[in-house]
């Protein structure tokens, strides 16, 4: 390096073409090549899309002069595998005998991909065949994979974009006809979802054709170096993924119970006339969701080492799966509470409604709108006095008149055929 406190070491192979130890190597892991000169009287074969799908099989040295040539990604691909077979990266690096290793990149083809691909100009030009290829072609499958399903989330975008647009007119029609115009724009989503999903199922299988992919991650995939060959199908390896699945729910359980504690905590307090956590429960149950997905991103990944996983596919199918499954828990379970949970748990039971009113609204006072604005107690309300809390209490098993967790805050009332109604809305949804 400049400052000579670095010392950088280039293992490659020769850039020749009839580089010989290029060739032995792709034999030894028998890497599939796609074939570009087929015997007489056969020819390539061709997709719907007008494709060409070519014919793959493992190099050799007696079928080396029929399969394209190397690309930089095969290449690098190969000596990848080659050098975690013969040494132990990670624990180089780990020893610190070693800082950091990484595939070099050619400057006359990054300069081709930024012409092609990456220059500014093609923002607004929708990704062509040819496009894919480059990014392949340079990135490798797993990276072109991603701007396959990019591409197509783009182009069927802008249909989702026509719909919202007409949605969009319900601010400016009668509130009926609006109603049903959101209700068709969410069947729509919902057709829209599952169509996209099945378009880009089909694309990706047409990708794995032409590209050559079928088996990849059993045949071709390098192997982890953190793979451990010994331990692979023994019931140890078994106790490791149940130990990590246990985790997983051991901490969406905590999670759970952490919400559930911080509203009962809330009612009590708030029962007790402190008022104090109602206010800042909505910041520490935030912090909370916060601290809790990022503790879960960084241990999950060690989680997914227990399972001892082969390839990088394989790893990074397990870890999407995992992170995605807590952290969609801890971004919706809080609202799941509040929506579902908090108007059944939290609950304030008396022997009559009236009790129950009072002891809910002793601190805070009667709700905005409402009839009452007398002082709590004396009991003195009669049934119309409280009849904004008719959707919102039950009488339960024992004869007891329960508020629910969700109770009015503010109401407005209406008059319907000369019956007093109350729109309220509650501590739960403000």
């Amino acid at each position: 390096s400049i400052d000579e406190d670095e010392v950088f070491l280039k293992v490659s192979f020769s850039r020749s073409d009839k580089d010989q130890r290029l060739s032995d190597v792709a034999e030894h892991y028998r890497y599939m090549m796609p074939v570009n000169k087929l015997p007489a009287g056969f020819h390539t074969q061709t997709n719907n899309l007008g494709q060409s799908v070519p014919l793959y099989i493992e190099h050799g040295e007696e079928v080396k002069d029929c399969v394209e040539r190397f690309r930089h990604v095969d290449r690098i691909r190969l000596l990848l595998r080659w050098l975690h077979d013969q040494v132990d990266m990670e624990a180089m690096i780990h020893q610190g005998i070693v800082r950091m290793h990484f595939p070099a990149a050619t400057y006359k083809d990054l300069k081709a991909l930024n012409k092609t691909w990456a220059n500014i100009m093609q923002v607004p030009c929708l990704p062509t065949p040819a496009d894919l290829d480059d990014v392949r072609n340079y990135f490798g499958e797993q990276i072109a994979f991603f701007f396959a399903w990019f591409g197509t989330y783009n182009k069927y975008l802008f249909v989702l974009a026509v719909a919202a647009s007409i949605s969009s007119v319900r601010e400016y029609v009668y509130q009926w006809a609006g109603k049903w115009v959101l209700n068709a724009f969410a069947v729509f989503l919902v057709g829209w979802v599952a169509t996209f999903n099945e378009l880009f199922k089909r694309r990706s299988s047409r990708c794995k054709q032409v590209w050559g992919m079928k088996d990849w991650d059993s045949q071709q995939a390098n192997t982890l170096p953190d793979f451990d060959p010994d331990t692979a199908g023994t019931n140890l390896e078994k106790m490791y993924r149940l130990a990590a699945t246990s985790c997983v729910v051991l901490y969406v359980v905590v999670f759970a119970g952490a919400i559930l504690g911080i509203s009962l905590v809330n009612k009590n307090m708030r029962d007790a006339g402190d008022m104090r956590l109602a206010e800042w429960s909505p910041i520490v149950i935030s912090v909370l969701m916060k601290v809790s997905s990022f503790t879960w991103s960084k241990f999950a990944i060690k989680l997914i080492r227990w399972e001892n996983h082969r390839t990088e596919a394989r790893f990074n199918d397990s870890l999407a799966w995992t992170l995605a499954s807590v952290k969609l828990f801890v971004a919706l379970f809080p609202f799941a509470d509040l929506a579902f949970l908090e108007y059944f748990i939290n609950q304030t039971c008396k022997p009559t409604l009236e009790e129950a009113a009072v002891s809910v609204y002793r601190h805070s006072g009667w709700p905005a709108g409402t009839n009452n604005s007398g002082p709590l107690p004396p009991y003195n309300n009669t049934q119309i006095d409280l009849a904004f809390l008719d959707r919102f209490y039950q009488t339960n098993k024992n004869g007891l008149a329960c508020i629910a967790g969700c109770y009015p805050i503010e109401c407005t009332e209406e008059i319907d055929n000369g019956i007093p109604k109350f729109l309220c809305t509650t501590n739960c949804w403000s």
